[in-house]
């Protein structure tokens, strides 16, 4: 007789939780995101300091990011394994973010500036709260 082991990230119970969502659980799932590693037309560069705070509201599946311009709405997009959330940016450019199961996570800035784009990708963990 074999014993079968599974493995449960914080993440992917995070993902049950929200489409199991019910009143009254907590009002919203919450994720702390780190980037040591950017990449830009320079380089790659290991000293990043970007954090970041994603928040899934379960009551009105709204979605919020919290980072150096303060909080604000986001869309989400929750995948059989993993989250995106897009930024949409009143210049007309995006940024993106995706967090696995395992909470690995990949910010893409495609920043317009006076016209100019300025894209930047941050690699980092993202821990469920």
């Amino acid at each position: 007789m074999s014993v079968s082991v599974i493995r449960v990230s914080m993440l992917q119970i995070a993902f049950l939780a929200l489409l199991l969502a019910t009143p009254a659980d907590a009002k919203a799932l919450k994720w702390s995101c780190t980037y040591p590693t950017v990449a830009n037309p320079g380089g790659v560069f290991k000293n990043g300091s970007l954090t970041l705070s994603f928040s899934i509201d379960k009551e009105g599946k709204k979605a919020a990011v919290t980072g150096n311009r303060g909080t604000h709405d986001v869309e989400v997009f929750a995948g059989t394994d993993g989250l995106t959330f897009i930024d949409r940016l009143k210049t007309g450019a995006v940024q993106v973010t995706t967090i696995d199961s395992a909470g690995k996570s990949v910010h893409s800035q495609h920043t317009l500036l006076k016209g100019l784009l300025i894209p930047s990708q941050s690699y980092g963990k993202c821990v469920a709260e």
